[in-house]
C-alpha cells in the first residue's frame, strides 16, 4: 500500500473517530492522541471485551469481573463521552458468567451476550437492559455441550442476532447463529 492511502486511511479513522466521540482527537505523525482513558478495577481480575457506543455518544463496554468472589460474573459499564461512569450492571448467576459482546438497539436497550455455567455446562446467556440497566429479558441456549456465545446484533426490525460456538467440549464445535425478536423469544 501506497504511503499516500496510509495517510488517507489514518485521517479517514481520526475523523470517524472525532464523529463518533466528539472530541478533538489530532493526528501527528500517524499516531492518534488519547484525549481521556477509563480504568476499572474492581481489585480481582477484570477483561473488557466489546464496546459500542449509542445514540447519543455514551459508550457501553461489557466483559467479566470477579467482583471479590470466587466466581466471574458479566460486567458492563457505560460511560458519558468523556469516559465518566453513568451506570453499571453486573449479572451474577452464582457460577461463572463471562460477557462477550454488547449491542444497542433502535430504542437504547443494552443487549449483552456470552457465556454461563448453568447446570453442568456453559451455555449462550444473553441479557437485554433498558438505556439505565433495568433488566427487561434473558434468554439461555444449551446444545448439552459448552456453548459460549461471542456476538450480538441488532437487525434492522429489532431482531436480535447471537452467534457463537457450541460443541467446545466435544470433538465437533460448530458455529450456531439464533435470531430472536426484540423480547428475546
Amino acid at each position: 500500500m501506497s504511503k499516500k492511502k496510509k495517510n488517507f486511511y489514518g485521517y479517514f479513522v481520526v475523523l470517524l473517530f472525532g464523529m463518533f466521540f466528539n472530541t478533538g482527537t489530532q493526528l501527528i505523525a500517524g499516531t492518534l492522541i488519547t484525549i481521556s482513558s477509563a480504568t476499572y478495577n474492581s481489585g480481582n481480575h477484570d477483561e473488557a471485551r466489546r464496546v459500542v457506543v449509542d445514540s447519543s455518544g455514551n459508550i457501553i463496554v461489557t466483559g467479566w469481573s470477579y467482583n471479590n468472589s470466587p466466581n466471574a460474573d458479566y460486567h458492563t459499564i457505560k460511560y458519558d463521552s468523556n469516559l465518566n461512569v453513568i451506570s453499571s450492571a453486573t449479572y451474577n448467576s452464582g457460577n461463572d458468567d463471562e460477557a462477550y459482546s454488547v449491542a444497542v438497539d433502535n430504542s437504547g436497550n443494552i443487549i449483552v451476550t456470552g457465556k454461563s455455567f448453568i447446570g453442568s455446562d456453559f451455555d449462550y446467556f444473553t441479557i437485554k437492559y433498558n438505556s439505565n440497566f433495568n433488566f427487561i429479558s434473558s434468554a439461555t441456549y444449551n446444545s448439552g455441550s459448552d456453548d459460549r456465545a461471542y456476538s450480538v446484533a441488532v437487525g434492522t426490525s429489532g431482531n436480535i442476532i447471537v452467534t457463537g460456538a457450541i460443541g467446545l467440549n466435544s470433538s465437533n464445535t460448530d458455529y450456531y447463529t439464533i435470531k430472536y425478536d426484540s423480547n428475546l423469544n
